[in-house]
């Protein structure tokens, strides 16, 4: 539900404020965005924080991340989701940097366009919250995984070459399908294999691996789209995800002998 939930956000968020940005301004939007978080910090004060009863004695913080560390180095699951999260995040998932030049200069659009191609991720997006919800175990999570890195490395390398318009919003569908499902995936994997004294320390692992990684990533894309080209930039990315998929496949569709 929380995914579907921040997808949904995705979807409808780029398509109004595209269309407002194009018709009313900078302003209105930051305007609106303003009231938008007046609801946010309402709901942040009138949540309930349940009381939290320590189960290990004072340490200080070095330690802890040290012991999460040591954890993780421990549990080769664990380590290896975080591993492909880190590698999607910083190569893969910043594609949408490039998507302002797409809708700018390849289909003379404006904002309104930039929108609609955010909209139709936030689509495909909205779509992968509810089938990874369907699934039932972590093999089923771990397949759809990989499906997930194919069908995005295809899209990446599709929209590379794509000139019109609507075949590239069907595509960043698609796209949207692969990259919003992944983190969600790889959380549940990644909480559902921590014991419960170590699962906050490794969400924070998972948390730097992903979010981290993003800017870092943003900046080496548009680096390397400057040398290179946007397009050609985006087709190195796809075909980077698939690698990435092939290589991980030991984790993701072999199951261990038990």
């Amino acid at each position: 539900m929380n995914s579907s939930l921040n997808n949904f956000s995705r979807l409808a968020g780029p398509a109004v404020a595209g269309i407002m940005l194009a018709k009313y301004g900078a302003t209105a939007c930051f305007a609106s965005n303003f009231v938008s978080f007046l609801a946010v910090i309402f709901c942040l004060f009138k949540i309930e924080i349940p009381s939290f009863e320590k189960t290990s004695k004072k340490k200080n913080g070095w330690s802890n991340f040290y012991d999460g560390i040591s954890y993780v180095k421990s549990k080769p699951e664990i380590a290896t989701i975080l591993l492909l999260s880190a590698l999607i995040s910083l190569l893969v998932a910043t594609y949408n940097t490039l998507q302002p030049y797409f809708a700018h200069d390849i289909f003379s659009g404006n904002a309104a366009t930039y929108g609609y191609i955010n909209a139709s991720t936030g689509l495909g997006a909205l779509i992968s919250s509810f089938v990874v919800a369907s699934q039932k175990n972590c093999d089923n999570l771990k397949r759809l995984l990989f499906i997930n890195l194919l069908l995005l490395g295809v899209g990446l390398c599709i929209l590379s070459f794509v000139h019109s318009l609507g075949l590239y919003l069907l595509v960043c569908m698609f796209c949207g399908f692969g990259i919003m499902s992944i983190n969600p995936i790889a959380n549940t994997i990644v909480q559902t294999a921590s014991s419960k004294e170590m699962r906050g320390r490794v969400i924070g692992f998972f948390a730097m691996a992903t979010m981290g990684s993003l800017p870092l990533g943003s900046m080496f894309i548009g680096w390397l789209a400057k040398i290179i080209g946007p397009e050609t930039c985006q087709l190195t990315q796809g075909i980077v995800c698939l690698i990435i998929g092939f290589a991980f496949i030991p984790f993701l569709l072999i199951r261990e002998s038990k």
